[in-house]
């Protein structure tokens, strides 16, 4: 059964991961680029303490009104995977890396749930994977662009695991549960994230990229989400049905 869920995960991983990448290369990717130039491009002119480096490569912190400059380290920037091949490439290994994770996920709840998996089951498995992870979360903060104003990121990240929790509780009980009551209890887990409200900027002024740019990037990025998960649970639930039935007959040979 261990083996049955590894095989799975990495098949149905890999083959949902170079798929989505040349989706997500021909749709979302172009947007990213073109969000960046905005953000390149609006960056504003600070009146505060200014870093200027002169030709002997020496770094000074200049600030107005300053009768004086004192020497600062120039502050080392983030490493970043070049524009191109090198970029297409990371993101190709990040999308290996989630797919395969969220497949080995799926496939262990194939094996807690018991019941005989296909594709088509595996296809409401994505759905629900979809709902769970992208849409319920996007209700409240959706899929930003580079550049666009946003609250603080560990305030985002506890709403966003927050969300993801009670969706998959709310899901699984209103799916599961045999009570009726407990079925009904599902409904208001669901709507709780959504009655606290996602933590949004406050005092910030809008970012650099067009509302028109930044409003097509959510649509594309919902879009591509959900073929991702439809291709995983897919994908995910065929398999899962091809190596139990090829585990069965080898163990009829056996038997024979």
């Amino acid at each position: 059964m261990l083996w049955r869920m590894v095989q799975t995960g990495l098949f149905a991983g890999f083959l949902t991961a170079l798929i989505y990448s040349v989706v997500q290369a021909l749709t979302v990717t172009p947007l990213i680029f073109e969000a960046e130039v905005y953000e390149q491009a609006g960056g504003g002119h600070s009146h505060g303490p200014t870093v200027h480096l002169h030709e002997d490569g020496q770094s000074h912190l200049h600030q107005e009104g300053a009768a004086a400059e004192a020497p600062i380290a120039e502050p080392a920037e983030p490493w970043s995977p070049a524009d191109g091949i090198e970029r297409y490439g990371f993101t190709v290994l990040a999308n290996i890396v989630t797919a395969v994770g969220f497949s080995l996920v799926m496939a262990a709840a194939f094996a807690v749930w018991g019941k005989p998996v296909d594709m088509r089951a595996g296809l409401w498995w994505g759905v629900a994977g979809y709902v769970i992870f992208a849409l319920a979360p996007s209700l409240g903060l959706p899929p930003e662009v580079p550049g666009a104003a946003a609250a603080p990121l560990e305030a985002r990240q506890t709403w966003w695991f927050g969300t993801m929790g009670a969706t998959a509780l709310g899901l699984g009980l209103l799916v599961f549960a045999k009570p009726l009551w407990l079925r009904l209890i599902g409904l208001p887990i669901l709507l709780v994230p959504h009655l606290i409200g996602a933590p949004h900027p406050v005092g910030l002024e809008p970012g650099p990229v067009p509302p028109e740019l930044a409003s097509l990037y959510v649509v594309w990025a919902l879009v591509t989400a959900l073929i991702f998960w439809l291709l995983l649970g897919a994908s995910a639930g065929e398999i899962y049905r091809r190596l139990g039935d090829a585990a069965a007959r080898a163990a009829e040979r056996r038997v024979m």
